[in-house]
C-alpha cells in the first residue's frame, strides 16, 4: 500500500473534498504510528519502551492510537530447549497500514447515508493491511537491539514512503494555492489519514536531529551485520562502507539528501541482515 503514487492519494483527497488546514508557513508532515505489544515474562513495558524510544528519535513521527497510518504489533514468546533451558525470546513484529479502510470511508462518505457509511466502516474495522513482517530470535540482552533494527527498517522503507508522499502532497497543494485569484488567501493542505501537517518553525527545516538518530540506527545495523560475516566478507563490507561514506560526505551536512542516503543505506543493510 505504501508504494502507491502521490497522485493517487491526491486524487482521493480532491474527490472527497477533505477539510483543509490553513497556514501561511511551510507545512511539516508527521506520520502517526501506534504500538501494541503482547509479551511473556512482563516484557510488555520493556519492549514498548524500547520501540517508543527509537521511534521518538525520528522527528517526523508521533506515537498515538488515534487514526494511525501504521500499527506496529509485537508478540514476544520465551524459547526453551527440550531440557528446560531458557534460550531467550522469539519476537514477531507485524506492521499494518490503515490507509485502505480510511480512504474507502472517505471516498464513499458523500455518496452514502449515515447508516450505510457506518456499515462500510464496520467492514473495515481492523488493524489494516499487513505491509511488513519481521521475526527475530534473540537473547534477553539483545531485545533493545532488535527493536532498534525494526524501527530502522521501517524508517528506511514504510515511513520514508509516507514521508515522500506527504511532501509531494504538500507541494501539490501549495502549487494549487498559488493559482488562486485572491493573493491574500493562505495556502492550504488537506488533512490526510494517518498524517498530520504541522507548521514548520521556519522555511528551512533542520535535519540535524533526524540525521543523528538515523546514524545511530545505521551503526547498529552495520555492526550487527558485520559480526555475522566471514573475514573476507567483512573486508568487502568495510570497503563498500568507506565508498558510501565518501559519497555521503559530498552532501550538505544538514540536508534532506544526506538523511535520505542514511535511511536508504540502513534499509539496504537490514535486508542483508535478514537474509
Amino acid at each position: 500500500m505504501h508504494k502507491l503514487s502521490a497522485s493517487v492519494f491526491l486524487a482521493f483527497a480532491l474527490l472527497c473534498g477533505l477539510k483543509t488546514v490553513a497556514s501561511t508557513q511551510r507545512q511539516r508532515p508527521v506520520v502517526r504510528i501506534s504500538l501494541s505489544v503482547d509479551a511473556a515474562d512482563g516484557l510488555n513495558s520493556r519492549i514498548t519502551s524500547y520501540l517508543s524510544r527509537e521511534l521518538r528519535k525520528i522527528d517526523d513521527v508521533t506515537i498515538t492510537d488515534t487514526n494511525p497510518l501504521y500499527r506496529i504489533n509485537c508478540v514476544a514468546l520465551k524459547t526453551i530447549s527440550r531440557g528446560g533451558e531458557n534460550l531467550g525470546y522469539a519476537l514477531s513484529f507485524v506492521v499494518t497500514s490503515t490507509m485502505p479502510s480510511t480512504f474507502t470511508s472517505m471516498f464513499v462518505r458523500s455518496k452514502l447515508s449515515a447508516d450505510d457509511l457506518k456499515t462500510i466502516q464496520s467492514w473495515n474495522n481492523n488493524d489494516g493491511v499487513v505491509v511488513q513482517h519481521f521475526v527475530q530470535i534473540c537473547g534477553p540482552d539483545d531485545i533493545r537491539t532488535v527493536c532498534a533494527q525494526l524501527v530502522a527498517q521501517i524508517d528506511g522503507s514504510l515511513i520514508e514512503s509516507a514521508r515522500k508522499f506527504a511532501q509531494d502532497y504538500i507541494e501539490s497543494s501549495s502549487a494549487q494555492g498559488d493559482t488562486t485569484s485572491d493573493l491574500r488567501a493562505p495556502r492550504t493542505v488537506a488533512q490526510m489519514p494517518g498524517l498530520d501537517f504541522e507548521p514548520s518553525a521556519s522555511n528551512k527545516r533542520s535535519y540535524t536531529s533526524a540525521i543523528n538518530a538515523a546514524e545511530v540506527s545505521l551503526n547498529t545495523v552495520y555492526n550487527e551485520l558485520r559480526t555475522k560475516l566471514a573475514s573476507r566478507q567483512r573486508d568487502a563490507l568495510k570497503r563498500e562502507e568507506l565508498e558510501w561514506i565518501a559519497a555521503k560526505e559530498k552532501t550538505a551536512e544538514d540536508s534532506e539528501e544526506r538523511l535520505s542516503m542514511i535511511r536508504h543505506r540502513t534499509s539496504e543493510l537490514q535486508q542483508r541482515l535478514n537474509h
